[in-house]
């Protein structure tokens, strides 16, 4: 069905594959535009049948929605606090 709302409805396509050698990577996905960028990363996540994860502000992971966020790869972000968040997401990527 995602590939379907994906492709169909949404217009979009997958070029390319990923090397299954690869165990780790890290993309990038710019410009963020507008909420449905989420749903697209959700879409692309099932299409692939890979584990995708990504880093949201923290204010998303409130209740009830913190379980859903979690439950596809979320990680919270708290962006108010004065830490290098390059270090932070690099101890997630190296959980």
């Amino acid at each position: 069905i995602y590939g379907f709302i994906f492709t169909k409805i949404f217009g979009w396509k997958v070029v390319g594959t990923i090397d299954s050698s690869i165990q780790k990577c890290v993309i990038i996905a710019v410009p963020h535009t507008s909420w449905w960028d989420f749903f697209l990363g959700i879409f692309s996540r099932a299409i692939l049948d890979k584990e995708i994860n990504y880093v949201a502000k923290k204010e998303l992971f409130v209740f009830p929605f913190g379980y859903f966020f979690r439950w596809t790869g979320g990680t919270p972000l708290n962006r108010g606090v004065k830490e290098n968040k390059v270090d932070f997401i690099t101890q997630i990527f190296k959980r």
